[in-house]
């Protein structure tokens, strides 16, 4: 690098020499410093190495919220990395989601921050909060950092459709019929009932391993008007 000028304190053996150099480009690792002295009158030239540590940089890693519908195939995760170094983070960048695979992600910028994302499956997901994790590899000039955020999985609309049913006007009961179709990779738990006008409530049983659900009960009619 460029030779800069100390300036040397001291009226006895050794002189105290100091100078401020400019380290902003340097790479993380080992440097060799060298102090020169020019000859003068009484002296000869001399110079001595010391060694100059560059430590890695820690950036710093924000993760974004994202919120999903329950049943969503996959969502993209950003993240953004901030670092003070004049050079980017080279490390590699991952998501994962609580203790789920990890996949990498794209990073863009030419200063800080820089913008990562990834696509990641959520389809196995249940309702409810969890766990994003950012994660970036260590290079020459930073170290390895992560941090986290929230991914919400929201409750997913269900669609019910109830079939229409004929009865004899002093019939004592009808079986009464309705369809549950679902988009998540699993059926509904919830419990299904019918009821007629104001009357009252009765729990259907419904079957089916797929969307829709096929959901049905007996219910008592003889007390209904034509």
């Amino acid at each position: 690098g460029s030779t800069v000028t100390a300036t040397c304190t001291g009226s006895t053996s050794p002189l105290s020499c100091s100078a401020s150099y400019t380290v902003s480009s340097l790479t993380g690792g080992s440097h060799t410093i060298t102090a020169s002295l020019a000859a003068d009158t009484n002296y000869s030239a001399a110079s001595n190495t010391g060694t100059l540590t560059i430590s890695t940089a820690s950036p710093t890693v924000t993760v974004s919220a994202a919120t999903a519908a329950y049943g969503t195939a996959s969502i993209p995760l950003t993240a953004s990395v901030a670092y003070s170094g004049s050079a980017a983070p080279t490390g590699a960048v991952t998501f994962k989601v609580d203790t789920g695979s990890s996949v990498s992600a794209s990073c863009t910028g030419s200063t800080s921050p820089l913008s990562c994302s990834a696509s990641y499956t959520v389809s196995s997901l249940s309702g409810g909060s969890h766990t994003i994790t950012a994660s970036l590899a260590a290079d020459t000039n930073y170290s390895a950092v992560s941090n986290t955020g929230t991914l919400t999985i929201t409750m997913a609309p269900l669609t019910v459709t109830v079939a229409t049913v004929s009865a004899t006007y002093g019939s004592s009961s009808a079986t009464l019929t309705a369809s549950v179709a679902y988009t998540g990779g699993s059926a509904p738990t919830g419990a299904v009932t019918f009821k007629v006008d104001t009357g009252s409530s009765v729990t259907a049983t419904c079957t089916g391993s797929t969307s829709p659900l096929s959901c049905s009960a007996s219910y008592t009619v003889s007390t209904l008007t034509g």
